[in-house]
């Protein structure tokens, strides 16, 4: 993997509902990694919305992220885990897309890797990584559904 010598990190955070503190403790994270690595941290884009495709509220982070990775701002994102960047599937690939195409390396801190999508094997994880997080979403918008249905059924 060609890390340049003195890269420009961007950090992503997102909220998951109910962890306020989650945030913060992405970030640190994020300024660890970019302080072991020797990378230099740019911006950190930090969202408290929905990564799923069930979300009602848009990501106004992620879409400066995106932005910036088109015009090639940073030369690795870092985020704490695979889902915090986006649960829905069709967009995580779309990101992988995009990080292929600009050279831009993805760094998930509870992998303690770095992947390079241009590379096969690591395009492979991170797609699976994608899938998997959509799953949940699946499954977590499956039990809601099913609990709103019986508590209209008790009253």
């Amino acid at each position: 993997m060609d890390v340049p010598e003195v890269a420009l990190a961007a950090g992503y955070t997102r909220q998951s509902k109910g962890k306020e503190r989650s945030i913060e403790e992405q970030e640190v994270a994020i300024r660890d990694a970019c302080e072991r690595y020797g990378w230099h941290l740019g911006e950190v884009y930090s969202d408290t919305t929905s990564a799923s495709r069930f979300a009602r509220k848009a990501r106004p982070d992620w879409s400066r992220l995106l932005a910036d990775l088109e015009a090639e701002a940073f030369q690795v994102l870092v985020i704490w885990e695979t889902s915090r960047g986006d649960r829905d599937a069709e967009t995580w690939m779309a990101l992988l897309r995009r990080c292929r195409h600009h050279s831009i390396l993805l760094h998930v801190i509870a992998h303690e890797h770095t992947y390079n999508v241009a590379v096969a094997r690591d395009w492979r994880s991170l797609a699976e990584e994608g899938i998997d997080s959509a799953y949940e979403s699946e499954k977590t918008s499956q039990r809601v559904s099913r609990t709103i249905k019986a508590q209209a059924v008790l009253g």
